[in-house]
């Protein structure tokens, strides 16, 4: 759709220049950037470096004393590891601050939400009020059920939905609404099927 009150933008990857500018703010000091890059250099983590998301994981990890020699899989978990942990206060209607399951166990509840929602081709997740588009967005009570982790038997209920909506990784998507980054939906979706150990013909 094209329309006067509507401009097309074009995403690319970050120059070096604005990706120094990152570093340094991130790592408190031009000369620590110096060493970030050289450390990428040395290690060929340059695609990582120049795209947002995985510079924000390597300059945590290089914060850490963590190596940088990491594939992009590890990149994002690391990053969306962090993204699950709780908001200090609650966001959303109906989640509570107080935590009922760990950190470990947010993160596969994450990844069951994300596997329903790409699958599904459903971006957002409905909570309540207001007009809900069935053919777009996913209501919590859709997403219960049985996870396995660590090889214990987890019943996700809404409560425990609640609690892993209330994180980093979802962003508000309207009046009722929650949606989370395109490709961090689409990696936790793989990691749901990767932990699942499903099968090609059952994808």
């Amino acid at each position: 759709i094209r329309s006067p009150a509507f401009a097309e933008y074009e995403l690319t990857v970050l120059t070096r220049a604005d990706a120094e500018q990152a570093a340094a703010e991130r790592l408190g000091s031009a000369a620590e950037a110096t060493r970030f890059f050289n450390v990428v250099s040395e290690v060929g983590a340059g695609w990582f470096a120049a795209r947002p998301q995985t510079l924000q994981s390597l300059l945590q990890r290089f914060r850490a004393g963590q190596s940088l020699a990491v594939t992009q899989a590890e990149l994002y978990r690391s990053l969306c590891q962090r993204l699950v942990d709780p908001r200090p206060v609650s966001a959303v209607r109906g989640a509570s601050t107080t935590m009922v399951v760990s950190r470990n166990e947010r993160y596969h509840v994450v990844t069951r939400l994300c596997a329903m929602m790409v699958f599904a081709n459903r971006p957002s997740l409905w909570l309540d009020g207001g007009s809900r588009s069935e053919a777009q967005s996913l209501e919590l009570s859709e997403v219960t059920g049985l996870e396995v982790v660590d090889d214990q038997a987890l019943r996700v209920d809404e409560r425990i939905l609640w609690e892993a909506v209330n994180t980093g990784f979802f962003t508000a998507s309207g009046p009722s609404g929650l949606a989370a980054h395109r490709n961090f939906a689409e990696f936790m979706a793989a990691e749901w099927v990767r932990n699942r150990n499903l099968p090609l013909a059952q994808i």
